[in-house]
């Protein structure tokens, strides 16, 4: 293997091992916000420097919709430690979490292509996919892809379709859940620093949500 080989290999382990640490330790600490500056800081800095290496690897559908089945697994796994009644609970909405402006355009290039663009916000653009996309908890309907955010260090969140008053009667006071109230709709936030997730409960599905307003 040549030096200049070998190099890009140690960048990349050293990247993954920094987002690992971050992912598992930091998050959990006060320091969150600057560790993740400097999480996004040694991100952006591999990326420039392997750049021309990475620029024509462009993020093919399928690998997208492996991403987005591993949030929702995740998300699953998540709403099931919490919530232990025996409704079942569709995915509506998934989100992506990008961590570096390369992987929010990575993302933006594949979300193109297996969805129409149906709404822009201030933190990224909302997609309704083409075709059902079929994930573990069902169908779902719309995609958006988020800006890089110190805020969102997660891989994304899910919105799960739910009968709403019952559910927030019976967990919106229970810990880690945090009430979320907007405009026109109202929603349950659902996280745990042991998941790189977030999972939430609105009063308006998204889907519905994106009707009404369009």
């Amino acid at each position: 293997m040549s030096r200049f080989l070998l190099s890009i290999l140690l960048g990349f382990i050293a990247a993954y091992l920094w987002d690992f640490f971050c992912s598992q330790v930091i998050k959990q600490t006060s320091f969150i916000i600057l560790g993740y500056r400097l999480h996004h800081s040694i991100y952006g800095l591999v990326s420039i420097l392997f750049g021309a290496v990475n620029r024509n690897q462009f993020l093919k559908q399928d690998e997208l919709s492996l991403i987005l089945n591993q949030i929702v697994t995740e998300c699953i796994e998540l709403k099931n430690k919490y919530v232990t009644g025996g409704e079942k609970m569709s995915v509506d909405y998934i989100c992506v979490f990008s961590q570096s402006s390369q992987e929010y355009q990575r993302f933006l290039a594949a979300a193109e292509q297996i969805g129409k663009r149906v709404k822009e916000t201030k933190t990224g653009p909302v997609f309704r996919f083409n075709a059902a996309h079929r994930t573990p908890a069902g169908d779902a309907k719309i995609l958006k892809i988020r800006e890089p955010d110190i805020t969102r260090f997660q891989k994304g969140d899910v919105d799960f379709s739910t009968n709403y008053s019952g559910f927030k009667n019976e967990y919106g006071s229970l810990n880690g859940f945090s009430l979320i109230v907007r405009d026109n709709f109202e929603m349950l936030e659902l996280k745990d620093n042991h998941f790189n997730v977030l999972v939430y409960f609105s009063s308006i599905p998204p889907s519905k949500l994106i009707e009404v307003e369009g």
